[in-house]
């Protein structure tokens, strides 16, 4: 049961693409039609199972809230977007006069690659770091579950980010006759 639970957000992770602007692309452009780019589910190096599902879900509910463009599969995308979680930790940030944790921090490192499907070539990498703090007394964050959540989703805004620069450089280098 619990193997088809986490089987369904992948199942809907596979439908999700999106395009940041209409003048972009690859062989897409070549074809005269507006790229797609898809979510592949990504992976992880952690020990902290589940990450990797709520980060490629929060991903394509990025994407999916800044563009109009319509979801696109796997295998019929221009472009995929993939990645590994190398670390997520947990840093004691300081503690009591009796050794309990007062403030914690929650830290992600991810790694992203940006694939041209059609010509199967890496078109783009990077590496993305966050880190937030969470109080165990009192203060905005409260349990790690919220500021796990909250790394997650400034993740995801930060690898869409990087999507749409990648997008507008490869434009200008087109544009431009690089």
């Amino acid at each position: 049961m619990i193997g088809l639970q986490l089987l369904a957000p992948l199942v809907l992770l596979v439908g999700c693409g999106y395009s940041t602007r209409p003048d972009h692309g690859e062989q897409a452009l070549a074809d005269g039609h507006l790229p797609t780019t898809a979510v592949v589910p990504f992976d992880t190096n952690s020990y902290r199972r589940g990450l990797e599902v709520r980060l490629s879900r929060r991903i394509a509910d990025e994407i999916r809230s800044r563009s109009p463009q319509s979801p696109e599969s796997v295998t019929r995308a221009d472009w995929l977007v993939s990645g590994t979680i190398i670390n997520a930790y947990e840093r004691v940030l300081s503690e009591d006069s009796d050794d309990s944790v007062r403030e914690s921090s929650f830290w992600i490192v991810t790694e992203i690659e940006l694939r041209d499907r059609s010509a199967d070539r890496i078109i783009a990498t990077t590496r993305i770091t966050k880190s937030q703090s969470f109080s165990v007394h009192a203060g905005r964050f409260r349990t790690w579950e919220q500021a796990s959540e909250e790394v997650l989703r400034e993740t995801a805004e930060a690898i869409v980010y990087w999507l749409e620069a990648t997008d507008a450089k490869i434009t200008n280098k087109k544009n431009s006759g690089s």
